[in-house]
């Protein structure tokens, strides 16, 4: 079986160097050491409050590939802000195609590109709260407080606790997070601009025990 999970992941591996998802944002690192193994960069999309933070994901392959779902392990994250509904502090991740939540299942069709395209689409979305049961609906104000927090925790930990302190084995992605970096930080600073107003102020999420004391002045210090 080992063989047949080798020859799977090669021919994903050629395909993505063949064809990049940079346009998607989404950077593929394949260890050469180990053949199951494999970190992802995800940086945010527009217009969501993830926006251009930087998203690491940790695969590990099974001998059984593709006929089971690789397992996850989310990197993004520090104490006990929740960035996600689908993404949890322990770096536990939620998505059906993973089996981790109910939906559409992993087939052998299916693929790390695949896995990357949810993601980044389902998870890291304009409107995440959506995403947590009985919010599906949700578009109010609960909607706009949680995605003020994690625009601030966006800044605070997807970017610079990301780039200070970047996860053993995603060096890889440390010089295109530098250049990413310097190629938004007028953007960086545009956040910080635009929310500074709020700084002292704690408001805490309509979903979880968590609380949010905004520092923009503090983090917009930091960036420079």
């Amino acid at each position: 079986m080992a063989s047949k999970a080798f020859k799977r992941i090669l021919r994903e591996r050629k395909a993505y160097h063949k064809q990049p998802l940079d346009n998607e944002g989404i950077y593929m690192s394949f260890d050469d050491n180990d053949m199951l193994k494999a970190h992802v960069l995800i940086t945010g999309p527009e217009d969501t409050p993830y926006e251009k933070g930087f998203y690491l994901f940790d695969f590990t392959f099974s001998d059984q590939y593709p006929h089971k779902p690789p397992k996850c392990l989310y990197l993004t994250t520090q104490g006990n802000s929740r960035m996600n509904p689908n993404l949890y502090t322990n770096g536990y991740v939620c998505l059906s195609l993973l089996g981790t939540w109910s939906g559409p299942s992993w087939t052998s069709c299916n693929t790390l590109t695949s896995v990357c395209m949810s993601l980044r689409a389902l998870v890291l979305n304009s409107n995440p709260i959506q995403n947590e049961p009985s919010f599906e609906k949700e578009t109010g104000k609960r909607s706009e407080l949680y995605n003020r927090l994690l625009t601030h925790e966006n800044l605070r930990i997807a970017v610079l606790f990301m780039m200070i302190k970047t996860p053993v084995g995603f060096e890889c992605f440390k010089e295109l997070m530098n250049k990413k970096f310097e190629e938004n930080f007028e953007w960086y600073m545009s956040v910080v601009e635009k929310n500074k107003h709020m700084d002292g102020k704690i408001e805490k999420s309509p979903i979880w025990s968590m609380n949010v004391e905004y520092k923009y002045n503090h983090y917009g210090k930091k960036l420079v």
